[in-house]
């Protein structure tokens, strides 16, 4: 799991170490869960501005975030579940804040596509 935040981190956290939902939870009508204690496995400052939007690709090799600084910039993750400092890719820098991410992804390429505060969706080419 990833999170992202206000301050500009991105944590990754370790769900195999959470405390396991029991079956009778899961047979309760009500959307409320039981909170669970996970461990974080990984923190850094991915920008000095909001990170508004985060998403794994689909090899969950990369995590590609976006926000207020304008950057869209895919980070390497190891198997260890800790980012590679020297694998940023810079994949764009808009003039606007970009509000949302998602990816598309097939056999050939990933694509990016982005939407900010101007109204636009662009795409861009995750290399």
């Amino acid at each position: 799991l990833a999170t992202a935040d206000s301050d500009g981190y991105i944590t990754l956290w370790n769900l195999q170490k959470c405390q396991m939902l029991k079956s009778n939870y899961l047979k309760d009508s009500s959307s409320q869960l039981p909170q669970t204690k996970c461990e974080m496995s990984d923190r850094w400052q991915a920008s000095p501005a909001d990170v508004r939007s985060i998403r794994f690709t689909p090899d969950g090799r990369q995590l590609v975030s976006a926000g207020d600084d304008g950057q869209i910039v895919a980070w390497a993750i190891a198997g260890n579940n800790k980012h590679d400092p020297t694998q940023k890719q810079i994949v764009a820098t808009l003039s606007q804040r970009i509000a949302s991410i998602d990816l598309v992804a097939n056999e050939q390429r990933t694509l990016i596509a982005s939407g900010g505060e101007d109204f636009q969706v662009r795409l861009h080419l995750l290399k």
